[in-house]
């Protein structure tokens, strides 16, 4: 029997994977990708007109669920989780019913969506997990994305404090920031060398949840790590902020950031 995954028990929200008769409509495409869960609420939300999006999570599985108004479609997408990222080993599964619709056009489009999004192939099908945690697969249709480069670029990936303080000698405490959730994951796009305190990230927002860059302080990030970014909905950001010129977007100005800001939010430790 094949798959899909879906919330088990509304009042314990865990998740379960049961088995799907073809008598459902459900239809079901998986890829792979590096993108986090939550990265994928905002441009998943633009792409087919969804109310909100909500994540949750259990032991094995974590997932992101809403209803689509474009095609008048439950969606749900899955993927495993190690408790500190997604499993990009592991296929991303999205499963959308359509309701009495054209299954044919359906599928057409939402699978031209996707691929174009994930810029790589998307499966439609079937798709069921093995005791032995392997997956087998029946592929009926391979989307694939219209060649074009998108190429990943160098940032400085950090994390939004979970407490900072503030006011007068630091008493009050605030929790994360007032446009990101605690421990949000953030791109440093760029930076103010002139002021040695101030930092321009992407990241998503608390409300509306979507990414939007953003100046804040130095010392509201932690946990610095260079790498390349290959969330489309980030690249987009980066391109927007810096414009034509990202010729000094380098892994050597990665590395540059990722050693001084570390100074100016001791300096600012210092002042404070």
């Amino acid at each position: 029997m094949f798959i899909n995954l879906v919330l088990a028990n509304a009042t314990t929200h865990s998740a379960a994977l049961y088995n799907i008769r073809e008598t459902l409509k459900k239809i079901t495409f998986w890829t792979y990708s590096e993108i986090e869960l939550d990265d994928l609420i905002e441009p998943l939300s633009e792409l087919f007109n969804t109310t909100e999006l909500i994540h949750d999570y259990e032991n094995v599985w974590e997932w992101i669920q809403g209803n689509s108004t474009e095609f008048k479609s439950n969606i749900n997408v899955s993927r495993e989780h190690d408790w500190e990222k997604g499993k990009f080993d592991k296929p991303l599964i999205l499963t959308f019913d359509y309701r009495g619709l054209n299954k044919n056009k359906t599928i057409e489009k939402i699978g031209h969506i996707l691929a174009e999004y994930f810029e790589r192939e998307v499966n439609f099908g079937r798709i069921h997990i093995l005791s032995n945690d392997e997956y087998k697969q029946k592929i009926e249709q391979i989307f694939k994305p219209t060649e074009k480069e998108v190429k990943p670029i160098w940032t400085v990936i950090a994390n939004i404090v979970a407490e900072r303080q503030f006011g007068p000698n630091g008493k009050e405490v605030k929790y994360g920031t007032k446009a990101f959730r605690p421990k949000t994951k953030v791109y440093i796009i760029g930076w103010h060398p002139g002021t040695c305190e101030s930092i321009i990230v992407v990241g998503l927002a608390r409300k509306p949840r979507k990414f939007v860059t953003m100046t804040i302080r130095a010392d509201w990030v932690e946990n610095l790590r260079v790498k390349l970014a290959y969330n489309p909905a980030v690249i987009k950001k980066i391109h927007e902020f810096h414009g034509i010129d990202q010729t000094h977007l380098t892994e050597e100005f990665a590395n540059e950031m990722c050693k001084t800001i570390p100074i100016w939010q001791t300096e600012l430790k210092r002042k404070n």
